[in-house]
């Protein structure tokens, strides 16, 4: 009630009854792209466990056919790669469809690295008895085509890995345009005088008027 006021707007109720008529689509839309990706991240060699209740090897798998339509559990799905923590950020650094947020079930693709974003204000300890691991990746699979999310998670997987030589050249190129700014710093500045100059004059000029009209 505090956050959404006791009643909602016209507008408001509107759209939420739009998106009520296509809801079941969307979510068997996730459901079914979470399931494919989910198959895809457990048998890729360079990611060391899948947590997804649609998986036969999953703890909570024969929960999940029982009480679930289908066995269809929900769009989220979290993972880890060989790695760890660093291994996870460059990972998701070097996505271009899914996008980094924390918010799940959006239309759009959505990945998050719990340990530096939900959970950041927790220890190491806190984070192993919270279930999350260093480099535990959260990701809210979308509604997009199931092909185009492997594709940009699979790339996303062989950029992980650490080249010096890549990491080195990104770092020179950013030395490279802060030495470029810095060195239109002073034509700035001198335009900022020019400026200040002619404004400078203008006000003389009217301070010699104003005596002379006065002083008549």
């Amino acid at each position: 009630m505090r956050d959404l006021g006791s009643i909602p707007s016209p507008t408001n109720c509107f759209l939420l009854n739009l998106g009520l008529e296509t809801l079941p689509l969307r979510v068997e839309r996730h459901c079914y792209n979470a399931q494919k990706i989910a198959e895809f991240l457990n048998a890729h060699e360079k990611v060391s466990h899948v947590n997804y209740a649609g998986l036969p090897d999953d703890k909570y798998y024969a929960l999940a056919q029982k009480y679930m339509n289908e066995g269809r559990t929900c769009g989220v799905i979290s993972f880890e790669l060989t790695g760890g923590r660093e291994a996870a950020v460059r990972f998701m650094d070097s996505l271009k469809l899914a996008t980094i947020a924390t918010h799940v079930a959006a239309s759009k693709t959505m990945i998050l690295h719990p340990a530096s974003h939900t959970h950041r204000q927790m220890n190491d300890e806190q984070l192993a008895e919270a279930g999350v691991s260093p480099g535990m990746i959260r990701l809210s699979v979308g509604i997009e085509n199931v092909e185009d999310i492997i594709a940009d998670i699979e790339t996303g997987i062989k950029k992980r890995i650490k080249d010096n030589f890549k990491k080195s050249e990104r770092t020179s190129e950013m030395i490279t345009d802060i030495t470029d700014h810095f060195q239109i710093l002073p034509d700035f500045y001198f335009q900022i005088k020019r400026i200040f100059a002619i404004r400078f004059c203008y006000l003389i000029r009217l301070n010699f008027f104003l005596i002379f009209y006065f002083n008549k």
